[in-house]
């Protein structure tokens, strides 16, 4: 190994004293801080989206519900409500669908509900379609328990935003505490001999074009 004074820092490390390994101090707290912050807000934002249906599936009710009508709504036209099944064709983006769903409870009281999610271009179910939800019973929405529209939306940002919130913990963590490097490590002596290598080429070349500029 080199003597301290004839080391070359090529990778912004710390030179270890008396014996002491070399070792990185992360920095830059504040881009830290606000880097937590966006996955903190992003995470957020997926638990508000899944905080209802998962509310609803946890502490409410479910059971089958029946599409009972459609509700057609395009700007600039006066809403269709549609009552029984037929084909649909895409209508384009501008055109959204709200599904009404019935559901009789356990004691055989019949519940209306608005489902959670709507549709744009063509509904997603029919007129007398069944699949099963989660409500509360004195909801106005229901949730398609199997429907990927209920979960996909908070679910992807919920996965994305907490993996990215452990590694800003982790980050901001390290902020201001010694990482030890391995002073064995041959990529690491590799790398070092290298950069070395490189930067006297360099001042050589510098010497050798300000001498033929002279």
């Amino acid at each position: 190994m080199k003597e301290q004074k004839d080391r070359y820092n090529f990778d912004g490390r710390h030179f270890g004293k008396d014996g002491e390994r070399d070792y990185f101090v992360p920095g830059l707290l504040i881009p830290k801080i606000c880097y937590l912050i966006f996955t903190i807000a992003l995470t957020g934002v997926g638990i508000w989206f899944l905080w209802d249906p998962a509310g609803a599936l946890l502490f409410g009710e479910t059971g089958e519900a029946r599409v009972t009508k459609l509700v057609r709504e395009q700007p600039g036209e006066q809403d269709q409500t549609i009552w029984f099944a037929r084909e649909f064709k895409g209508e384009g983006h501008t055109v959204v669908y709200r599904h009404h769903v019935e559901v009789v409870d356990s004691e055989g009281v019949a519940r209306q509900f608005r489902m959670g999610v709507d549709s744009r271009d063509k509904p997603y179910a029919k007129p007398n379609d069944t699949f099963d939800v989660a409500y509360f019973p004195d909801g106005e929405y229901a949730f398609g328990l199997f429907h990927h529209r209920t979960w996909a939306f908070g679910a992807g940002f919920f996965t994305v935003g907490f993996m990215l919130l452990c590694i800003a913990v982790f980050l901001l963590a390290s902020v201001g505490k010694k990482i030890y490097i391995d002073p064995e490590d041959p990529e690491h002596l590799e790398a070092e001999e290298r950069a070395q290598e490189e930067d006297r080429k360099w001042k050589e070349a510098l010497a050798e074009k300000k001498r033929a500029t002279s």
